[in-house]
């Protein structure tokens, strides 16, 4: 036997051993409890993943918000979101407080990096066990979270109809709110301007533009009081009759009264005597003339 024919048979003894060995692994799983198998019957039997699995997205629509917290936290843009939160869109998913046309991923940009979920404030977004969305080309990787599917041609047109009723609502919320806001100042200048009228004037101040009040007239004199005598004149002077005080204006009543009578003139005191004159001083002596000389005295005489 030539070399060549022994190293063929070498080949096909090794194959066979191979084969051999390879199928005795397989028949001993054959022995083994179908619950320690390893082989499953995938689709319709499927491995159980784990709770933290980062699989394809669900969406709880009831207890969405619709605040784009999860379209602004993506980091490649793959989640798009349409509704109103101003009135009801007639074929829209209702959620909380809002309407919601359309919430897609796009799987053919969508890196499964979790952070669409963590700051969903309403906890509504999950990635669920789901992993094995296909389709046949990239139109058909993007999939509607309202209904659970693919995203279809349909989808799109209904969205599209929307969009103009959406566009409607918002306007109308915006004028409603202009109003409300004129309204609430008119009624705020007018709490204002009553308060200002209703508060009580400082003691003492006018308001501006009312009238000021008349004076109030003086109170007559009561008759018989006499008033009292002018001080004395200078001596030598003659006295000037006392001259009575004119009577002051009576107050305003609603029927005429008589005027009161005139006081009586009051005697005048009479004039003090006049002071005596003060001795005249002696003229003072000149230079010219020598002061006089007092008179000699008289000799005694024995």
């Amino acid at each position: 036997m030539s070399t060549t024919e022994t190293g063929y048979f070498k080949q096909i003894a090794g194959v066979s051993k191979t084969i051999v060995k390879g199928m005795g692994i397989t028949l001993s799983y054959f022995r083994r409890k179908k619950a320690t198998r390893i082989t499953l019957q995938y689709p319709r039997e499927q491995e159980k993943l784990p709770p933290r699995h980062r699989g394809i997205h669900f969406l709880e629509t009831e207890k969405c918000i619709m605040c784009f917290i999860c379209a602004r936290a993506c980091p490649v843009d793959c989640i798009d979101i349409e509704g109103s939160r101003d009135g009801s869109v007639p074929g829209s998913h209702v959620g909380d407080k809002a309407w919601l046309t359309r919430f897609t991923i796009d799987y053919g940009k969508c890196i499964f990096c979790n952070l669409c979920c963590e700051p969903c404030p309403k906890d509504c977004i999950h990635m669920g066990q789901e992993f094995d969305f296909s389709g046949y080309g990239r139109g058909n990787l993007e999939k509607n979270l309202l209904t659970n599917r693919v995203f279809t041609q349909a989808d799109l047109a209904y969205t599209k109809d929307a969009a103009p009723q959406i566009e409607a609502l918002a306007a109308e919320k915006l004028r409603q709110k202009a109003e409300a806001a004129k309204k609430a100042a008119a009624e705020a200048a007018a709490k204002k301007a009553a308060a200002a009228a209703a508060a009580p004037a400082a003691p003492g101040a006018t308001p501006a533009g009312a009238p000021g009040a008349p004076p109030k007239p003086a109170a007559p004199a009561p008759a018989g009081e006499a008033k009292p005598a002018p001080p004395a004149s200078a001596p030598g002077s003659v006295p000037a009759a006392a001259t009575p005080a004119p009577s002051k204006a009576a107050a305003p009543t609603a029927a005429p009264k008589p005027a009161p009578a005139a006081p009586t003139p009051a005697t005048a005191a009479p004039p003090k005597p006049a002071a005596p004159a003060p001795p005249a001083k002696p003229a003072a002596p000149t230079a010219t003339s020598p002061p006089p000389k007092p008179p000699a005295e008289e000799k005694k005489t024995e």
